[in-house]
């Protein structure tokens, strides 16, 4: 997997694990699912905004290490 595909890996888990497609990400955030899939594949970043309703939405406990992750590590 490269390091652009694994950004979201933990996204991708939790989205599976709670049904939620990539349909319904993008209705949630109001976008279209070309610029979900592309986000959520390394092509680009959620905005705060889109962070923020996406934790909410599908009550995420750790979202540091989901959305922040790079931070963490220095890269």
């Amino acid at each position: 997997m490269s390091k652009e595909n694994e950004k979201y890996h933990d996204l991708k888990v939790i989205m599976f694990a709670r049904k939620v497609t990539q349909a319904d990400l993008a209705d949630m955030l109001n976008v279209s699912e070309q610029t979900v899939n592309a986000k959520l594949n390394g092509r680009g970043d959620f905005t705060i905004e889109e962070a923020e309703k996406i934790i909410e939405e599908l009550e995420i406990e750790n979202p540091t290490a989901i959305f922040f992750k790079s931070v963490l590590r220095g890269t």
